[in-house]
Order: structure tokens, then sequence, then C-alpha cells
């Protein structure tokens, strides 16, 4: 049985008692008084290990929740992936795309279809428009090709005004 030291609270003594003992009587002043887990001391193994963890944790869900409320702000959807912690957008339709079955192009959307009609009018054979749109591969295509031999740079033309004209009859 292992004993604990523990102060009277009326005198000060010192008082040896057993660890499981949850009343005590002073020898000294005859009061008793119960003890609390003060005198249970328990010993933590990797004390400092499980701190560290619990702050990272912490830390990564603070983390989460910022990258969250920067997405619900901009309107935008965030994935965690749960093998790196990071986030990424989703690889949906490019947002400055028009759509025509999502209603109306915005001011940005008819911006960007003009840019994107001068870019391929005249960087079409160095794959520029391609790289505009994050199409890497086949702005490496047109670069390598001179632009398909110039027949994809004149039907991505011709696509471009046709959904430029799309757009401004809406």
């Amino acid at each position: 049985m292992k004993l604990v030291q523990v102060k009277c609270k009326n005198c000060g003594a010192t008082l040896m008692v057993p660890e499981d003992s949850l009343r005590v009587q002073c020898e000294y002043c005859d009061s008793y008084f119960t003890l609390d887990d003060e005198a249970n001391h328990v010993k933590f193994d990797n004390a400092k290990q499980a701190g560290y963890e619990f702050e990272r944790g912490r830390i990564r869900a603070q983390k989460e929740e910022a990258a969250r409320q920067h997405a619900a702000s901009y309107g935008t959807t965030y994935e965690t992936h749960e093998e790196s912690r990071t986030y990424e957008p989703r690889r949906n339709a490019d947002q400055r795309r028009w759509d025509p079955y999502q209603g109306a192009p915005t001011q940005d959307q008819k911006i960007w279809a003009i840019a994107r009609l001068i870019i391929t009018f005249f960087f079409g054979v160095l794959g520029a428009h391609k790289f505009m749109d994050r199409k890497i591969g086949m702005g490496l295509l047109y670069l390598f090709t001179f632009g398909l031999m110039g027949i994809g740079v004149v039907i991505d033309l011709i696509m471009e005004i046709v959904e430029l004209a799309r757009m401004y009859s809406r």
C-alpha cells in the first residue's frame, strides 16, 4: 500500500495517508477532512507527446474552419484530402466560361469571352487561348504543331465567335 503525504488544513501538520483513502483524521488536532484529487497524483506516459498531438489537431481544425469560411464567403466549394490535409478547389466547370444552361452570362464572362477571342486570333498558333482555359496539354500540342497547322486555330476562332453571338443574343 502506497502512502501519500498530505498537510492538515487546520494545524498544518504533515500526515501520511494511504493513497486510496477518501476521509482522513488528523492525529494532532483530531479534525476530519475529505481528500480531494490533489492527493492522488496521476503520472501520464508520454504527456508531452499527447500535448503536442492535441495542439497539432487544434491548429489543423482552425485551418480547416478558416478554409470553410473562406470558401463560403466566395461561394465556392472545397474538398479535403484526408492524407495530405490540404484544400484544393474542385475541378468543376471553370466559372469564367459561360454555360448556356446556367442562365444569362455575367459581365465578367462576356469580357472573358472577348479576351479569349482576341488572344485566339493573335496568339492561337502558340496555344495561348488553351493555356488561358487551363488546358495545358492542348496548349502544348498547339504550341508544338503551330495551332494544328492553323486548322485548330480557325476552328477555335469560329467556336469563339459562335459563343459570343449566343452570349449577346440573351
